[in-house]
């Protein structure tokens, strides 16, 4: 789904569980009970009373007041998870939105209507409030969206897909903007690229001992299971497994050769310190979609309960230390680069020229390895 378009279709459960909660909402706001955001204001501004009145007012003002974020568009894959992460939480029937609502999310999807998100304006700690209030713009037909390979005014995309823009009711602007579902979608696609990445990390570690004419013993799996780790042995293992065929290095089967450079020796080490990292933050992402994020919360017995479901905390804690370890796979690459630049015995000529002097090589690529692998380190610190 971060690829290409989606196709969603409510489950009956789905269904039944959204206009159940919904049901429950009314009903309270008949008895006049007090609810956060559907009866008051919002924050500092939660003791004041809305009138029945002025309900749709609030929702609409409230969402186009935080509309305020800054920045390039989330790019559409993020989006279009976002939207989905958004019904998830809806389909556990603790929202109260109704299923009109969801339905209109759901279609626009189907259809690939996706809304025009700045990426800069959310800290996370309040929910994703900027960035879902200019998802929520979208079904209420206003801000821009991606349509058709065009960039075109939300009423107009709906429009053309026979879609009707919606008018929020009772929580329902709350509810749109509350909740983790952009930082999550941040997370899942992080996941996805770190999980490319560390494939293609043994592989470029396992082409680097070839190259610089190392022995695979180091990578002998028995060695790294006395190490109680598993991402080691799965990182040793899978460099041992594709060297097998390796000329090069089964020369040194019996050589004796044991000071290779660390970067070659210690790739299972870091690699598979960075594969447990990702193996947590996979986790606590996983977590995170299959959870619910909204407040306040609508119980099937009427109960409703306000929390701080809309904190982004675990996913926060979890992409900054899978940066930090997406970095060191960075680092580790350089410092390979670096030794190869060198030049080994008369196999590679010093960074790797045909004719050195006359010929640079790979000199400045080496450098430009070096800068990116700072920046990486720079980009990893926490904020």
């Amino acid at each position: 789904m971060l690829d290409g378009p989606a196709r969603i279709r409510l489950s009956p459960e789905a269904k039944q569980s959204i206009r159940k909660s919904h049901k429950i909402l009314r009903s309270l706001l008949d008895k006049n009970q007090q609810i956060y955001g559907v009866n008051t204001g919002f924050g500092q501004l939660s003791t004041v009373p809305i009138s029945q009145e002025d309900r749709r007012k609030l929702q609409l003002n409230l969402v186009r007041s935080h509309a305020c974020g800054v920045g390039k568009p989330l790019d559409l894959g993020v989006t279009r998870i976002t939207m989905i992460l958004k019904l998830m939480t809806w389909a556990k029937g603790y929202s109260g939105v109704r299923l009109a609502l969801a339905q209109l999310m759901a279609d626009m999807l189907n259809h690939d209507i996706l809304p025009v998100i700045p990426r800069k304006g959310s800290v996370g700690a309040s929910g994703d409030l900027a960035p879902l209030a200019h998802m929520a713009r979208a079904l209420i037909g206003e801000g821009d969206v991606h349509f058709q390979d065009r960039v075109m005014p939300a009423m107009l995309a709906l429009k053309e897909a026979n879609l009707d823009s919606i008018v929020l009711k009772a929580k329902e602007g709350l509810s749109l903007i509350n909740g983790t579902q952009v930082s999550t979608a941040l997370g899942i696609r992080a996941i996805s690229e770190s999980q490319d990445l560390l494939k293609t990390a043994d592989i470029a570690g396992a082409l680097s001992t070839e190259a610089s004419l190392s022995t695979r013993i180091v990578f002998t799996p028995k060695i790294h299971k006395l190490k109680k780790h598993p991402g080691q042995v799965a990182s040793a293992t899978n460099v041992y497994n594709m060297l097998q065929g390796s000329d090069i290095v089964h020369s040194h089967d019996d050589c004796g050769r044991i000071q290779d450079p660390y970067s070659v020796r210690c790739i299972p080490h870091v690699h598979g310190s960075s594969r447990e990292v990702f193996s947590n933050a996979e986790k606590i992402i996983n977590n995170e979609l299959n959870s619910i994020s909204d407040n306040p919360l609508i119980f099937p017995n009427g109960d409703v309960m306000n929390s701080g479901h809309f904190h982004a905390e675990p996913v926060a804690q979890a992409l900054d230390t899978l940066s930090i370890a997406m970095s060191e796979i960075g680092a580790i690459a350089e410092r390979r680069v670096n030794y190869l630049m060198k030049g080994i015995g008369d196999r590679i000529p010093m960074f790797g020229a045909v004719n050195p002097g006359l010929e640079s090589g790979f000199m400045l690529a080496q450098v430009t390895a070096a800068a990116l692998a700072s920046e990486n380190k720079t980009l990893a610190h926490p904020a």
